[in-house]
């Protein structure tokens, strides 16, 4: 039996007891926020999903889409060929290990000083970035490497350094 989302939701709540926001709500919360949004895909995106995107996230240049799935980065790239507004959006194929980079879309590797040599070699080609980065001197490596974004479980640090320089 395939569960649907509000099956799941019934039985999961945040650890202080809290129901999990739904996509709209975090959409909402997120719209009139002056900072890069970031929305990663585990899945195939449908249509509901980009039109939320597209409903909340009123400005482009601050939305980035992320996947470790090829074909979800498709589905928002064939939405692009009929609406401008997802032509403006970056989209980020996400590697574990940096080898052999697709050249459909942007660059986005989990953080090693090996994978970030690899990856700084393509700088100028793409957009560039890097998860998981959460000691402070890495943080600082890849700040001064100029990445256009990293992701981290601690950003107040990040915010800190990126203040800095």
């Amino acid at each position: 039996k395939k569960l649907l989302y509000m099956d799941i939701v019934d039985n999961c709540e945040l650890n202080n007891g809290e129901d999990i926001p739904t996509l709209e709500k975090i959409l909402s919360y997120l719209s009139d926020k002056d900072l890069l949004k970031v929305v990663e895909f585990k899945d195939h995106p449908n249509f509901v999903s980009l039109s939320l995107i597209k409903k909340y996230l009123v400005n482009p240049s601050l939305v980035r889409v992320i996947s470790f799935k090829k074909k979800g980065l498709d589905i928002v790239a064939r939405y692009a060929e009929s609406d401008p507004y997802f032509l403006e959006i970056p989209l980020f194929f996400l590697y574990r290990l940096f080898y052999f980079p697709k050249k459909d879309y942007h660059y986005s590797i989990h953080f090693t000083e090996k994978g970030l040599k690899r990856l700084l070699k393509h700088r100028g080609e793409r957009e560039l970035g890097v998860w998981t980065v959460d000691k402070k001197e890495d943080m600082k490596l890849v700040i001064e490497n100029g990445i256009n974004y990293l992701t981290t479980n601690h950003p107040a640090r990040c915010l800190k350094l990126k203040n800095i320089h």
